[in-house]
């Protein structure tokens, strides 16, 4: 991976932390990329909360089957990674985004 791959995996991956604190009440920080979706408590409601917010930050479609099979913070992140590649190599698929300070917003 080039350094700028690494640098997008971890705002993903941060990112992604924070959304899932919001839902579940934990703090980011003790979530690690093994931490099992499970153990923070998430069931379908927040599962499906995920979903939404995901689609929200990044822009892409995430269904909550892929949210539950993902079973861990790591491999979700993998998945969102893969959707946002997609999108970015296939603009016209959904909206462009651009990253700024860490903070993935939508370009109109």
């Amino acid at each position: 991976f080039s350094r700028k791959e690494e640098q997008w995996d971890e705002i993903v991956l941060r990112a992604l932390k924070q959304i899932i604190a919001e839902i579940t009440g934990n703090a980011p920080e003790g979530m690690q990329t093994e931490t099992r979706l499970a153990e923070l408590g998430f069931d379908s409601i927040m599962s499906v909360e995920l979903v939404i917010a995901i689609q929200s930050k990044f822009g892409i479609d995430l269904s909550v089957m892929e949210v539950l099979s993902a079973g861990i913070i790591g491999q979700l992140a993998q998945q969102v990674k893969i959707k946002i590649y997609r999108l970015k190599a296939n603009p016209t698929d959904g909206p462009r985004m651009r990253v700024e300070n860490s903070v993935v917003h939508e370009e109109v």
